[in-house]
């Protein structure tokens, strides 16, 4: 896989973790909701919801009350940075420079990639998620292409 390969824009499909027996949880419910980006200058982001997210009764942007802050950060994943092809790994890795999880500001984030057309899979090396160690599979569609 090269570069040129990812570039435009992918809608989520789904996202599973699934642990080493098997057993797999749809972290942020059946019908997440998300998109990614990988763009020619060589940046990438990601942002991905929860579908069935609750509004703050505050119409401040930055308002919300601890709860609603706490559901809020709790169904929502995004980060941004550079990213590189590693062609020979079928790996992308996504150098994080942004993110709505901080341990990961600053770090290389390695997706193992496969690509069937206009269907992209991309998976990680087992990590903790929700307190147990899974690996995430996350599929997504080309958006603009039949």
């Amino acid at each position: 896989m090269k570069a040129a390969d990812l570039m435009g824009t992918w809608r989520l499909r789904s996202w599973r973790n699934v642990a080493s027996d098997g057993i797999g949880v749809d972290p942020l419910g059946e019908h997440p909701v998300g998109f990614i980006f990988y763009n020619h200058d060589g940046y990438m982001s990601v942002e991905i919801m929860a579908s069935h997210r609750s509004p703050y009764h505050d119409p401040d942007v930055f308002g919300g009350t601890p709860a609603e802050r706490s559901d809020a950060i709790s169904s929502y994943l995004s980060y941004s940075g550079p990213f590189e092809v590693l062609e020979d790994q079928d790996a992308v890795v996504h150098h994080i420079e942004v993110c709505s999880y901080p341990n990961w500001i600053g770090n290389a984030q390695v997706r193992y990639a496969k690509l069937d057309g206009n269907v992209l899979v991309l998976s990680t090396k087992p990590m903790v998620f929700q307190g147990v160690e899974r690996r995430a599979e996350l599929v997504w569609d080309r958006i603009g292409h039949d």
